[in-house]
């Protein structure tokens, strides 16, 4: 699990802050209150709308935040048409929070789309946003997609004609979700909502396109997307129940795939507001108390530091003029006999902003590493990666990227790795300004093993 949102940093204890969220139904001692990292993502009991035991997930990372679940086993669906299935709620506010699917060549951290989530999609790859209303008519739903080359994003937008397919959607019940993909041809397909979790009526196509994929194997990953929750006033996040998800093909062995955990560490204060009172209130318990848009300017015209606690989940990487300390990565239960490549798999912020007048490519920015305390590697930002942040498609309504997280897969020597427990340091440099660091986030080791 990985979570993020794009913005930078310029303290050491400050990396990718994670606030509360607030939950409803789950399960017994766990219902109805506050969760944090790593306690937002649940295994909830039974529903009146989902009969078995399901997932809950969470995004509280606000303005472009997501929490991705990417499923290790990698998918094959080379010479075939591929299929995703899962069940999914796809209740959905573009200002607030929506679901998405990935399939990315790379096992890519934190797939998002630039414009307008200021992210980077993985290098190659799809991504399907359950997130559009039909007709600007609540509790529907239609799909955005975009495909990934190098970076660069397309954009495949709906036409948001009242004729066109749609799906139906409902708060904590589930739709079910059919994803068809060869290299060249996509197709979307969802029920409307499901009033019982087992039955689930008008199976439809909702998307169908052409596409251009370099690879025939790569990974799913699912995401929970959060626009900015606090900010238009509909909670402290944005959630997403999950059943049965799974894809066809051969099982594909000789991987190895290992996390380096979170940091988690705790910071103090949150966002509040008083309202009518002199107590200071957490915006997130606020906004059911006052929901409509009188309560929003009130929280507005009152803020406070409520005192309660976050967490940082990533970790700020210190320039190498700055005299710090290297960030270590610690990875546990390694055994990289046998392995045909190695690779770090993270997402970073790194700070190059068009806007603001530098005048230097991103290729100039390097994180640098080394392993198990070894030599030290310089890598740069790549020729592709750059694309991330120059891209200025018509698909971005002339925008630049540059302000977002950047899903990297570097090429380690697997010679530098060893049995049991490894470490990788990191050191960033080419920074424009030390007012703006490096952060990092969702990193793991993957290993081929095979073919």
């Amino acid at each position: 699990m990985v979570r993020g949102s794009p913005y930078n940093s310029s303290s050491f204890d400050d990396a990718f802050r994670i606030g509360p969220a607030l939950i409803g139904d789950c399960r017994a001692g766990l219902s109805n209150t506050r969760v944090l990292p790593d306690s937002d993502v649940l295994i909830c009991d039974p529903t009146a709308t989902i009969p078995s035991r399901h997932v809950l997930a969470t995004a509280a990372a606000q303005n472009y935040g997501l929490s991705t679940y990417r499923i290790r086993q990698p998918f094959d669906f080379a010479g075939r048409t591929g299929t995703i299935k899962l069940d999914m709620d796809l209740t959905n506010n573009g200002l607030g929070g929506w679901p998405a699917l990935i399939l990315a060549q790379d096992p890519s951290a934190a797939p998002s789309f630039d414009w307008q989530e200021r992210g980077s999609g993985p290098r190659n790859g799809i991504e399907i946003e359950f997130g559009t209303g039909w007709c600007n008519t609540p509790q529907t739903m239609e799909v955005i997609v975009y495909t990934f080359a190098d970076y660069l994003q397309t954009a495949f937008v709906p036409s948001f004609d009242c004729g066109i397919p749609h799906a139906t959607t409902a708060p904590g019940a589930l739709n079910h979700v059919e994803v068809y993909v060869t290299q060249r041809h996509v197709e979307v397909w969802t029920s409307d909502t499901s009033p019982d979790g087992l039955t689930f009526p008008h199976q439809q196509l909702l998307w169908a396109g052409d596409v251009a994929l370099p690879f025939s194997r790569g990974y799913v990953s699912l995401a929970v997307r959060n626009h900015a929750t606090l900010k238009y006033w509909l909670g402290s996040a944005a959630e997403v129940r999950w059943d049965n998800v799974g894809f066809d093909g051969p099982v594909v062995t000789g991987w190895q795939d290992v996390s380096a955990p979170d940091s988690l560490g705790a910071y103090q204060g949150i966002s509040g507001c008083t309202m009518s009172g002199s107590t200071c209130q957490w915006e997130g318990d606020v906004i059911p108390q006052y929901p409509d848009d009188s309560g929003r300017v009130e929280c507005a015209n009152t803020t406070c530091t409520y005192d309660s606690q976050g967490r940082n989940v990533g970790y700020v990487v210190p320039n190498v003029d700055e005299n710090v300390a290297p960030v270590t990565l610690p990875f546990s239960g390694l055994s990289p006999g046998g392995a045909t490549r190695a690779r770090l798999v993270l997402a970073a912020i790194y700070p190059w902003f068009a806007w603001n007048g530098v005048n230097y490519p991103p290729t100039h920015l390097e994180l640098r590493f080394r392993v198990n305390g070894g030599a030290w590697h310089d890598r740069f930002i790549t020729d592709a990666e750059a694309n991330a942040f120059t891209d200025f498609s018509p698909d971005l309504g002339g925008a630049g990227a540059g302000a977002g997280l950047l899903n990297q897969a570097i090429d380690l020597d697997a010679a530098e790795l060893r049995a049991g427990d490894n470490s990788i340091e990191l050191l960033a440099a080419g920074t424009w300004t030390g007012s703006y660091r490096v952060m990092v986030t969702g990193a793991d080791l993957v290993l081929d093993q095979g073919p």
